[in-house]
């Protein structure tokens, strides 16, 4: 059956995850669409994330063919006994260390329970699905598959937004070019633009705001981590708890590659303009003194300079050859200098903000609320946003019934998505013994541990779509 072609244009700012995923599903409405992306590509700036059983409803809502894609490059856990795990959370510190933690934390109490480095503190399932992860450039690719290539506008990074007589809105690109729409979605990330024009330059909630935590990422080659960890601890996810800091570990690739996030706190301003620096990989280890066998293994792993060599010359032809042997090469030479040089990543997220729309302005995805990775939620808050925008617009027939769309959206998506942030600031703090409610007591920490990710990954997407259509009705 053919889609009815809605009598309205659609803009959107940004072309990553969220603004990929709104653009297909506003095209599979019916709905015009040009996307206006700064870069003069698509690309993204990470390496492993997951998505949830949450994300992965409203991914098949959005397209079927989604849901498919992302089924070729999603890695779970191998182990038969692991499919469902999200992450094994144990101790990562060494015994020493822990006597003290329960010391300063309970100092009137008598210890009784000795901790011990890699002691198993819970197993938290994720429904059927468990540990799904994928390498963020690889679903980039599924996502801007699904595009018509007419549709993005690459080298437009946006410097103001006007609203015409009529209603029209006509965005201004750095360029000196502008372009018009009936309706614009700010999809451009943390560092929103559409963010500050929508919430006004001097408002409390538009800059992200430092969380106090930073992150080292870095990618090990699973041959490597095998024969540091053993094939059970590096094969499946894994979640080193410590005082102030965790470490985390999960498969990618099809289990070719180990994703390695090691957390630490620190108090004050992140202190830089930039948020990811190089890092020296001493000044990683430093940071990680007294902490367990394991994590020191992961954060020093080696490798063979002969063959580092070897890999740097052969790399060097890629250019020239469209060799399959070669480009494993250059990705194992990428992920070997990832964990001798760690890049540091300081961890930001958004105040909340008082709206999510302005008559036929919205923003999506991290635009609107950008999180911490603590529960591993964040992308998929931006393809809910995406499924549920795109369903609305779907609805309407009219330019004039846009802003009830979006007031529908922003009512229905920012309770919930600012939860998100909440709750992820709160999961560090459980996992690194800074919840003052749980102490050191490992049995209240398994059990907040095992009941508070439900809520996210629970959400039945098609009830939350019909309580969306109900506020338009």
């Amino acid at each position: 059956m053919a889609i009815e072609k809605k009598p309205f244009h659609v803009a959107v700012v940004g072309g990553g995850i969220g603004g990929l995923c709104l653009v297909i599903g506003l095209l599979r409405q019916g709905v015009s669409v040009t996307l206006y992306e700064a870069a003069p590509e698509f690309k993204e700036i990470g390496a492993g994330i997951g998505f949830g059983p949450n994300a992965l409803r409203a991914l098949e809502q959005i397209d079927p063919s989604l849901r498919a894609s992302y089924e070729t490059i999603q890695t779970s856990n191998p182990s038969p006994n692991r499919k469902s795990t999200w992450f094994q959370f144990q101790l990562g510190m060494k015994s020493q260390n822990w006597s003290k933690l329960q010391a300063s934390t309970n100092p009137t109490e008598k210890i009784t329970e000795t901790w011990q480095d890699g002691q198993k503190v819970a197993t938290v399932t994720a429904g059927q699905t468990g540990q799904l992860s994928f390498h963020r450039a690889h679903f980039l690719d599924i996502l801007v598959a699904l595009v018509p290539k007419d549709v993005p506008k690459f080298g437009k990074k946006l410097v103001d937004i006007e609203e015409l007589e009529g209603g029209k809105l006509e965005l201004k690109f750095a360029d000196g070019t502008t372009a018009q729409a009936d309706a614009v979605v700010g999809c451009d990330g943390v560092k929103s633009r559409t963010r500050a024009l929508l919430l006004g330059p001097d408002h409390p909630a538009v800059s992200p705001r430092f969380t106090g935590k930073y992150a080292y990422r870095g990618l090990i080659p699973m041959e490597q981590a095998v024969e540091a960890l053993g094939d059970e601890v590096a094969r499946n996810s894994q979640l080193y708890m410590g005082h102030h800091g965790h470490v985390l570990t999960f498969p990618i690739e099809k289990g070719k590659t180990m994703n390695v996030v090691a957390f630490r706190s620190k108090e004050g301003e992140w202190g830089d303009e930039k948020w990811v620096l190089p890092m020296e990989r001493w000044v990683m280890l430093r940071d990680y003194e007294g902490w367990g066998e394991n994590v020191m293994k992961i954060l020093s792993v080696s490798c063979d300079f002969s063959l580092f060599r070897y890999k740097f010359e052969r790399s060097k032809i890629i250019k020239r050859r469209k060799n399959s042997e070669c480009k494993e090469n250059a990705y194992q030479l990428i992920y070997i200098q990832m964990i001798k040089r760690p890049d540091v990543w300081g961890l930001f997220d958004h105040p909340h903000a008082p709206t999510y729309y302005r008559k036929r302005f919205a923003i999506l995805g991290d635009a609107a609320h950008a999180s911490t990775p603590h529960q591993g939620a964040g992308a998929g808050q931006a393809v809910e946003d995406a499924f549920i925008l795109s369903r609305l617009m779907g609805k309407i027939s009219s330019v004039d019934e846009i802003e009830k769309a979006f007031k529908a959206y922003d009512a229905i998506r920012r309770p919930r998505s600012q939860k998100v942030v909440e709750t992820s600031r709160d999961a560090a703090a459980v996992y690194e013994f800074e919840d003052d409610s749980l102490g050191t007591d490992l049995e209240k920490v398994r059990a907040r541990l095992e009941i508070r990710y439900k809520w996210i990954w629970d959400e039945d997407m098609n009830e939350h779509l019909r309580q969306a259509m109900e506020l338009m009705d």
